[in-house]
């Protein structure tokens, strides 16, 4: 399963993104820079309705995902 397929149905922080995509030995400034164009990404994704905030700090792919995240 993909990162993407995954995001449709959950969930998920910057910082597990970011875990998903590096594996443990990754330096920490590579981690950190990734990090911040994960932000980026998602905050374009939120301007163009593409990716949708839940609790903060969460995204997900899908408006109904997010929207039940927010209200648990």
């Amino acid at each position: 399963m993909s990162l993407i397929s995954f995001c449709d149905t959950t969930v998920l922080g910057v910082p597990e993104i970011v875990d998903t995509l590096f594996v443990d030995g990754t330096p920490q400034s590579a981690r950190n820079d990734a990090r911040n164009r994960v932000s980026n990404v998602l905050s374009i994704g939120l301007k163009n309705d593409k990716w949708y905030r839940a609790k903060k700090g969460q995204y997900s792919l899908s408006r109904e995902v997010a929207e039940a995240s927010i209200a648990s």
